[in-house]
């Protein structure tokens, strides 16, 4: 988590781990950690406004409008929230 945190790919995870970087992924997720897609052009800043959006119960179409990226991004950043749970 130190690397992700000082900006390590997830790529860069995976090869220094010797593991897909899917699981580096999935581990992270387990572990509490805001993570993106794997080639995914969404910042870590924007995730963390959607997720906050979405606990305050804000509808997953406001949220894009707001945070300017497509229903379908936003939907698949909570699924893969869901998924960590």
């Amino acid at each position: 988590m130190i690397l992700f945190g000082k900006g390590a790919s997830l790529h860069e995870l995976g090869r220094r781990y010797g593991i897909h970087p899917q699981t580096a992924q999935q581990h992270l997720l387990r572990a509490g950690v805001v993570v993106g897609q794997l080639g995914s052009r969404v910042d870590l800043a924007t995730r963390r406004e959607i997720l906050q959006q979405h606990r305050t119960g804000h509808s997953a179409q406001d949220i894009a409008d707001k945070v300017d990226v497509s229903l379908s991004t936003v939907a698949r950043i909570l699924g893969v929230a869901r998924q960590a749970e």
